[in-house]
Protein backbone atom coordinates (compact mmCIF):
# COMPACT_ATOMS: atom_id res chain seq x y z
CA UNK A 1 0.00 0.00 0.00
CA UNK A 2 2.67 2.21 0.34
CA UNK A 3 4.52 1.55 -2.80
CA UNK A 4 1.05 2.49 -4.46
CA UNK A 5 0.17 5.49 -2.81
CA UNK A 6 3.76 6.47 -3.38
CA UNK A 7 4.10 5.88 -7.42
CA UNK A 8 0.80 7.24 -7.55
CA UNK A 9 1.40 10.57 -5.91
CA UNK A 10 4.98 10.20 -8.15
CA UNK A 11 3.46 10.35 -11.12
CA UNK A 12 1.18 12.94 -10.82
CA UNK A 13 4.01 15.30 -9.20
CA UNK A 14 6.05 14.16 -12.93
CA UNK A 15 2.60 15.29 -14.66
CA UNK A 16 2.51 18.64 -12.50
CA UNK A 17 6.18 19.60 -13.51
CA UNK A 18 5.89 18.40 -17.27
CA UNK A 19 2.55 20.79 -17.27
CA UNK A 20 4.60 23.69 -16.37
CA UNK A 21 7.62 23.40 -18.38
CA UNK A 22 5.67 22.61 -21.74
CA UNK A 23 3.12 25.31 -20.69
CA UNK A 24 1.85 27.47 -23.71
CA UNK A 25 -0.51 29.92 -22.33
CA UNK A 26 -3.01 32.10 -24.65
CA UNK A 27 -3.14 35.49 -23.90
CA UNK A 28 -6.32 37.12 -25.05
CA UNK A 29 -6.16 40.66 -24.78
CA UNK A 30 -4.75 43.32 -22.50
CA UNK A 31 -5.84 43.17 -18.61
CA UNK A 32 -8.49 44.95 -17.50
CA UNK A 33 -7.64 48.48 -16.01
CA UNK A 34 -7.83 48.60 -12.80
CA UNK A 35 -6.34 44.72 -12.19
CA UNK A 36 -2.65 45.97 -11.77
CA UNK A 37 -2.74 42.41 -9.21
CA UNK A 38 -2.39 40.48 -12.21
CA UNK A 39 0.63 41.88 -13.92
CA UNK A 40 3.06 38.84 -14.71
CA UNK A 41 6.87 39.08 -15.77
CA UNK A 42 6.15 36.54 -18.74
CA UNK A 43 10.28 36.85 -19.21
CA UNK A 44 10.86 35.11 -16.34
CA UNK A 45 8.25 32.80 -16.30
CA UNK A 46 10.04 31.80 -20.17
CA UNK A 47 13.51 31.27 -18.69
CA UNK A 48 12.89 29.99 -15.35
CA UNK A 49 10.48 27.40 -16.37
CA UNK A 50 10.08 27.04 -20.12
CA UNK A 51 6.48 28.79 -19.85
CA UNK A 52 5.05 30.63 -23.17
CA UNK A 53 2.66 33.15 -23.06
CA UNK A 54 1.08 33.62 -26.97
CA UNK A 55 -0.94 36.54 -27.44
CA UNK A 56 -4.17 36.04 -29.30
CA UNK A 57 -6.55 39.79 -30.06
CA UNK A 58 -10.06 39.76 -28.64
CA UNK A 59 -10.87 40.69 -32.18
CA UNK A 60 -9.64 37.41 -33.17
CA UNK A 61 -12.13 35.58 -31.71
CA UNK A 62 -14.72 37.85 -32.36
CA UNK A 63 -14.02 37.43 -36.10
CA UNK A 64 -14.21 33.20 -35.39
CA UNK A 65 -17.51 33.69 -33.99
CA UNK A 66 -18.62 35.43 -36.87
CA UNK A 67 -17.76 33.23 -39.26
CA UNK A 68 -19.07 30.32 -36.70
CA UNK A 69 -22.99 31.94 -36.74
CA UNK A 70 -23.22 32.91 -40.22
CA UNK A 71 -21.65 29.52 -41.82
CA UNK A 72 -24.21 28.31 -39.77
CA UNK A 73 -21.61 25.66 -38.29
CA UNK A 74 -22.91 22.39 -37.74
CA UNK A 75 -20.86 22.32 -34.45
CA UNK A 76 -22.35 25.41 -33.34
CA UNK A 77 -25.77 24.48 -33.90
CA UNK A 78 -24.97 20.88 -32.15
CA UNK A 79 -23.26 22.69 -29.17
CA UNK A 80 -26.03 25.13 -28.68
CA UNK A 81 -28.73 22.47 -28.32
CA UNK A 82 -26.07 20.96 -25.54
CA UNK A 83 -25.75 24.01 -23.74
CA UNK A 84 -29.49 24.50 -23.62
CA UNK A 85 -30.21 20.98 -22.03
CA UNK A 86 -28.13 21.68 -19.74
CA UNK A 87 -29.07 25.25 -18.80
CA UNK A 88 -31.72 27.57 -18.29
CA UNK A 89 -31.45 29.94 -20.90
CA UNK A 90 -34.76 31.48 -20.93
CA UNK A 91 -33.90 34.98 -19.30
CA UNK A 92 -31.59 35.54 -22.31
CA UNK A 93 -32.38 36.92 -25.75
CA UNK A 94 -31.91 33.94 -28.64
CA UNK A 95 -29.10 35.87 -30.23
CA UNK A 96 -27.11 36.20 -27.19
CA UNK A 97 -27.55 32.82 -26.74
CA UNK A 98 -26.00 31.66 -29.76
CA UNK A 99 -23.46 34.09 -29.39
CA UNK A 100 -22.21 32.77 -25.98
CA UNK A 101 -21.96 29.42 -27.41
CA UNK A 102 -20.12 30.49 -30.50
CA UNK A 103 -17.55 31.97 -27.93
CA UNK A 104 -16.54 28.57 -26.43
CA UNK A 105 -16.15 26.78 -29.95
CA UNK A 106 -13.86 29.75 -31.19
CA UNK A 107 -11.78 30.16 -28.58
CA UNK A 108 -11.10 26.23 -28.46
CA UNK A 109 -10.09 26.97 -31.86
CA UNK A 110 -7.91 29.73 -31.32
CA UNK A 111 -6.23 27.69 -28.76
CA UNK A 112 -5.53 24.42 -30.96
CA UNK A 113 -4.78 26.77 -33.86
CA UNK A 114 -1.81 28.41 -31.26
CA UNK A 115 -0.85 24.70 -29.68
CA UNK A 116 -1.85 26.46 -25.88
CA UNK A 117 -3.14 23.91 -23.32
CA UNK A 118 -4.00 27.03 -20.86
CA UNK A 119 -5.48 30.70 -21.50
CA UNK A 120 -5.76 33.97 -19.76
CA UNK A 121 -8.98 36.14 -20.82
CA UNK A 122 -9.80 39.98 -20.74
CA UNK A 123 -13.10 38.96 -20.12
CA UNK A 124 -15.76 41.50 -18.91
CA UNK A 125 -13.72 44.39 -20.19
CA UNK A 126 -14.11 42.75 -23.97
CA UNK A 127 -17.45 42.49 -24.34
CA UNK A 128 -18.21 45.22 -26.55
CA UNK A 129 -15.54 43.46 -28.70
CA UNK A 130 -17.16 39.94 -28.65
CA UNK A 131 -20.88 41.25 -27.79
CA UNK A 132 -21.80 38.73 -24.91
CA UNK A 133 -20.03 38.14 -21.62
CA UNK A 134 -17.43 35.40 -22.30
CA UNK A 135 -17.42 33.64 -18.77
CA UNK A 136 -19.47 30.70 -19.82
CA UNK A 137 -16.92 30.00 -21.82
CA UNK A 138 -14.30 29.70 -19.31
CA UNK A 139 -16.01 27.35 -17.39
CA UNK A 140 -16.54 25.11 -20.52
CA UNK A 141 -13.07 25.24 -21.34
CA UNK A 142 -11.92 23.80 -18.51
CA UNK A 143 -14.17 20.72 -18.89
CA UNK A 144 -12.54 20.03 -22.23
CA UNK A 145 -9.28 19.92 -20.28
CA UNK A 146 -7.96 23.54 -21.14
CA UNK A 147 -8.91 25.80 -18.42
CA UNK A 148 -8.67 30.02 -18.49
CA UNK A 149 -8.38 32.25 -15.91
CA UNK A 150 -10.22 35.50 -15.62
CA UNK A 151 -9.24 38.67 -15.89
CA UNK A 152 -5.73 37.88 -17.95
CA UNK A 153 -4.62 36.27 -14.53
CA UNK A 154 -1.08 34.66 -16.18
CA UNK A 155 -0.04 33.27 -13.15
CA UNK A 156 -3.44 32.37 -12.20
CA UNK A 157 -3.69 29.89 -15.71
CA UNK A 158 -0.20 28.61 -14.36
CA UNK A 159 -2.09 27.66 -11.55
CA UNK A 160 -5.42 26.06 -13.13
CA UNK A 161 -2.87 24.18 -14.92
CA UNK A 162 -1.33 22.64 -12.24
CA UNK A 163 -4.27 21.62 -10.25
CA UNK A 164 -5.78 20.23 -13.09
CA UNK A 165 -2.44 17.98 -13.61
CA UNK A 166 -2.36 16.70 -10.35
CA UNK A 167 -6.08 14.84 -11.35
CA UNK A 168 -4.08 13.33 -14.32
CA UNK A 169 -6.27 15.64 -16.31
CA UNK A 170 -9.57 13.97 -15.28
CA UNK A 171 -10.97 16.63 -13.33
CA UNK A 172 -11.67 20.01 -14.24
CA UNK A 173 -9.91 23.19 -11.71
CA UNK A 174 -11.79 26.73 -11.26
CA UNK A 175 -10.69 30.10 -10.55
CA UNK A 176 -12.08 31.99 -7.79
CA UNK A 177 -12.34 35.22 -6.00
CA UNK A 178 -11.71 34.97 -2.21
CA UNK A 179 -14.77 37.27 -0.81
CA UNK A 180 -16.33 37.24 2.24
CA UNK A 181 -16.59 34.68 5.24
CA UNK A 182 -19.76 32.73 5.82
CA UNK A 183 -22.11 34.46 8.26
CA UNK A 184 -22.52 31.50 10.63
CA UNK A 185 -18.95 29.45 10.30
CA UNK A 186 -15.63 31.63 10.87
CA UNK A 187 -13.88 29.00 9.12
CA UNK A 188 -15.08 29.48 5.89
CA UNK A 189 -15.13 31.98 3.02
CA UNK A 190 -17.25 32.37 -0.35
CA UNK A 191 -14.78 30.99 -3.40
CA UNK A 192 -16.88 32.62 -6.29
CA UNK A 193 -16.80 34.37 -9.36
CA UNK A 194 -19.75 36.20 -11.46
CA UNK A 195 -20.15 32.91 -14.29
CA UNK A 196 -16.99 30.77 -15.28
CA UNK A 197 -16.83 27.66 -12.98
CA UNK A 198 -16.59 23.97 -14.87
CA UNK A 199 -20.54 22.43 -14.99
CA UNK A 200 -18.91 19.09 -14.66
CA UNK A 201 -18.28 20.55 -10.62
CA UNK A 202 -22.33 21.56 -10.52
CA UNK A 203 -24.17 20.38 -7.39
CA UNK A 204 -26.32 17.94 -8.83
CA UNK A 205 -29.19 19.11 -6.43
CA UNK A 206 -28.27 22.05 -7.71
CA UNK A 207 -30.50 23.99 -11.42
CA UNK A 208 -27.89 25.78 -13.54
CA UNK A 209 -29.01 28.92 -15.29
CA UNK A 210 -27.05 31.17 -18.04
CA UNK A 211 -28.16 34.63 -17.13
CA UNK A 212 -26.57 37.85 -19.27
CA UNK A 213 -23.74 35.27 -20.39
CA UNK A 214 -23.04 34.35 -17.08
CA UNK A 215 -23.36 30.94 -15.51
CA UNK A 216 -25.15 30.59 -11.98
CA UNK A 217 -25.10 27.39 -9.79
CA UNK A 218 -23.10 25.79 -7.07
CA UNK A 219 -20.97 23.65 -6.61
CA UNK A 220 -21.01 20.18 -5.13
CA UNK A 221 -19.26 18.97 -1.51
CA UNK A 222 -16.67 17.12 -1.32
CA UNK A 223 -13.09 17.92 -0.45
CA UNK A 224 -11.06 20.21 -2.31
CA UNK A 225 -7.63 21.74 -2.65
CA UNK A 226 -6.77 25.44 -2.57
CA UNK A 227 -3.54 26.85 -3.97
CA UNK A 228 -1.71 29.89 -6.02
CA UNK A 229 0.85 30.28 -8.27
CA UNK A 230 2.56 33.76 -7.74
CA UNK A 231 5.60 35.32 -7.83
CA UNK A 232 7.09 38.47 -5.62
CA UNK A 233 10.89 39.87 -6.39
CA UNK A 234 11.80 37.73 -9.00
CA UNK A 235 11.34 34.53 -6.33
CA UNK A 236 8.24 31.86 -6.97
CA UNK A 237 5.62 30.61 -4.58
CA UNK A 238 2.83 28.05 -4.34
CA UNK A 239 0.66 28.59 -1.76
CA UNK A 240 -1.89 25.15 -0.81
CA UNK A 241 -4.01 23.77 1.35
CA UNK A 242 -6.81 21.64 1.75
CA UNK A 243 -10.61 21.87 3.53
CA UNK A 244 -13.85 21.02 1.72
CA UNK A 245 -17.35 21.95 0.65
CA UNK A 246 -19.73 23.00 2.91
CA UNK A 247 -23.40 24.55 2.68
CA UNK A 248 -23.83 28.10 3.22
CA UNK A 249 -26.30 31.17 2.07
CA UNK A 250 -27.42 30.74 -1.74
CA UNK A 251 -26.08 33.69 -3.86
CA UNK A 252 -25.58 34.57 -7.09
CA UNK A 253 -22.73 33.60 -10.48
CA UNK A 254 -20.78 30.08 -9.40
CA UNK A 255 -19.77 29.27 -6.16
CA UNK A 256 -18.72 26.75 -3.36
CA UNK A 257 -18.94 27.97 0.46
CA UNK A 258 -14.76 26.80 1.34
CA UNK A 259 -14.34 25.29 4.98
CA UNK A 260 -10.44 25.55 6.11
CA UNK A 261 -9.71 24.08 9.45
CA UNK A 262 -8.11 27.96 10.39
CA UNK A 263 -9.74 30.24 8.10
CA UNK A 264 -7.55 33.03 10.36
CA UNK A 265 -4.34 31.29 9.49
CA UNK A 266 -5.63 31.04 5.89
CA UNK A 267 -6.15 34.74 5.35
CA UNK A 268 -3.39 35.87 7.29
CA UNK A 269 -1.15 33.43 4.67
CA UNK A 270 -3.11 34.82 2.26
CA UNK A 271 -2.84 38.77 3.06
CA UNK A 272 0.93 38.66 4.17
CA UNK A 273 2.23 36.16 1.40
CA UNK A 274 2.77 37.70 -2.29
CA UNK A 275 -0.72 36.49 -3.46
CA UNK A 276 -3.74 38.27 -5.18
CA UNK A 277 -7.69 37.90 -4.57
CA UNK A 278 -7.47 34.77 -7.42
CA UNK A 279 -7.41 31.05 -6.05
CA UNK A 280 -7.38 27.97 -7.88
CA UNK A 281 -9.35 24.95 -6.96
CA UNK A 282 -9.58 21.43 -7.87
CA UNK A 283 -11.47 18.39 -6.08
CA UNK A 284 -9.87 15.84 -3.83
CA UNK A 285 -6.93 16.18 -1.28
CA UNK A 286 -3.70 16.93 -3.71
CA UNK A 287 -1.65 19.41 -1.27
CA UNK A 288 1.77 16.43 -0.72
CA UNK A 289 1.60 16.40 -4.79
CA UNK A 290 1.73 20.25 -5.15
CA UNK A 291 4.23 20.51 -2.09
CA UNK A 292 6.62 17.88 -3.89
CA UNK A 293 6.07 19.57 -7.47
CA UNK A 294 7.29 22.48 -5.62
CA UNK A 295 10.51 21.04 -5.17
CA UNK A 296 11.21 20.28 -8.54
CA UNK A 297 10.09 23.30 -9.78
CA UNK A 298 12.31 25.41 -7.79
CA UNK A 299 9.14 27.15 -5.92
CA UNK A 300 8.75 28.21 -2.31
CA UNK A 301 5.90 25.85 -1.14
CA UNK A 302 3.91 28.04 1.03
CA UNK A 303 1.67 25.55 3.80
CA UNK A 304 -1.87 26.59 4.26
CA UNK A 305 -1.00 24.50 7.56
CA UNK A 306 1.77 25.81 9.06
CA UNK A 307 1.19 29.35 10.52
CA UNK A 308 3.15 32.78 9.59
CA UNK A 309 3.10 36.51 10.30
CA UNK A 310 0.64 36.77 12.89
CA UNK A 311 -0.95 40.30 12.21
CA UNK A 312 -1.15 42.96 14.60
Amino acid sequence: EDFKRGFDRFIRVVAVVKTVKNLRIAKFGARPVPFMSVMANEGDLATKFGITVVPVSPTAIAARMDELIQGKDERLAEYLADVKGRMDTSSMEEDKVTRAAAAKLAVQDLMEKNHCTAGAMECWSAVPILGVPICMTLGEMADEGLPISCETDINGAVTLAMLQAVTLGKESSFLADLTIRHPQNDNAELLWHCGPFPYSLKDPGCGARLVGGQERFELKKGDITVCRFDDCDGKYYLFGGEGRAVDGPQTNGTYVWFEADNWKRWEEKLMFGPYIHHVGGIYGNYKPVLREAARYLGLIFDDADEQGVYSL
